[in-house]
Formats: structure tokens, C-alpha cells, sequence
């Protein structure tokens, strides 16, 4: 007999609403074991689209992509991140190379300067430009990396605790300010601690081996 049907014929109405389902009522809440979850994972793990169905998602795509500039919705894109948000699984997730170049390429095609919505005519000062540049991340990689992200004068080495301080000051010395021998590694409390004493301009090497000394 038909679904929502009673045994003498009549029409009971449509007893499968939404959460509504008698049948696997017993089933809510259940969660699959880890060894499950690996068989299920496993057996999709071979899984291969047609040939018609690659087809289909690769113009919707490209469809999407000449419609808006970018593959997927805003709405889409809020439902990823909120997805992504509530996944333990993807914090912290580091990106191939080839990923960041591509994500790098469209936010300077779509986002920089005029095509991004924060965009206020350029006026941004050139020196926070500058110390927001990829230059002066990739300066400070080479930094910590000489000196094995520890600090040179208490020899903290915690994570994310770690300045790379220019030898000669940034603003006087535009000419060393990627120069690798120019810099040295400190933590945040000593390097707050050198400038408290020092200044943050006019800043000497003879100035730093005096603080590393003492």
C-alpha cells in the first residue's frame, strides 16, 4: 500500500515531514565507529565521476566563473566557511604551494587596490605598504631561520613570541632595511625592552651589543 495510507484505504496524510520519520526514529543520534567511518571512506576512496558528470560540473563552473568573477556564490562561500569553522579537522590546514600562488594571482586580479571594497583612493602611507609587503615577511623568515627562532638575548625560542628587529632602524635606513645582516631575532618583551631604552630611531649596532650584554 502506498506511504500515507491507512490499512482500509483512506488517505492519512503525509506522515514524512521534516524530522518526522517513524521508521528510522531509532537511528537519530547514532554516530558511525572510527573503524566504519574507515571502511566508508575506503570504499569511496575509488569512486570516479563519468565522463558526462566531469563535463557538467566543469562548465557550471566556468559559468559561474564568468558570471561573477570567482567559481563559487557568496551564499556558497558562507556555507564553506561556516562549514570550515565548525570542522576541528581543517584548523590549521596548510595550503600547497600551487593553491596559494593561484588564491595569491586571483586577489591581485579581483581584490587589489580598486577591485577590493576597502579600496579609499590610495591612502595608505608607502612605509606601512612597505612593512606589509611580502619583501619584508620573507626578510623576517631569513631572520629567524639564521638564528634557529630563538631570542638572542634570553633565548626564548615559544612560538609566535618572536620579533625580527632591524640592527639599523627601519625609517633611517631604507637602503638595509632587506639586508639579512641587519637584523637579529628577539622576543617580544626584550625587543619592547630596546626600544624602551633605546628609542625607535637613530638605532646602532653598538646600541644592540650594549643591550645584548647587559
Amino acid at each position: 500500500m502506498p506511504s500515507g495510507y491507512k490499512k482500509d484505504g483512506s488517505y492519512a496524510g503525509n506522515i514524512f515531514k521534516k524530522g518526522n520519520h517513524p521508521k528510522t526514529e531509532f537511528n537519530k543520534g547514532y554516530k558511525h565507529s572510527d573503524e566504519t567511518i574507515k571502511k566508508i571512506i575506503k570504499s569511496r576512496k575509488w569512486y570516479k565521476h563519468s565522463d558526462i558528470s566531469k563535463e557538467r560540473m566543469k562548465n557550471a563552473r566556468l559559468e559561474m566563473k564568468e558570471k561573477n568573477g570567482f567559481i563559487n556564490s557568496s551564499e556558497t562561500r558562507e556555507k564553506i566557511r561556516i562549514g570550515l569553522l565548525k570542522n576541528k579537522n581543517a584548523m590549521g590546514h596548510k595550503m600547497s604551494e600551487s593553491g596559494g600562488k593561484s588564491i595569491s594571482n586571483f586577489n591581485r586580479k579581483f581584490r587589489s587596490e580598486k577591485n577590493c571594497h576597502f579600496w579609499k583612493g590610495g591612502i595608505t602611507p608607502k612605509i606601512v605598504k612597505i612593512r606589509n609587503s611580502m619583501e619584508i615577511r620573507l626578510w623576517r623568515q631569513s631572520i629567524f631561520c639564521k638564528e634557529n627562532f630563538t631570542c638572542q638575548k634570553c633565548n626564548d625560542n615559544t612560538g609566535g613570541n618572536l620579533n625580527a628587529h632591524h640592527i639599523h632602524n627601519f625609517s633611517d635606513f631604507p637602503e638595509l632595511r632587506f639586508a639579512i645582516d641587519n637584523g637579529i631575532t628577539l622576543c617580544k618583551t626584550c625587543h619592547k625592552n630596546f626600544h624602551s631604552i633605546y628609542g625607535k630611531k637613530n638605532n646602532t649596532k653598538e646600541q644592540l651589543l650594549h643591550f645584548l650584554k647587559n
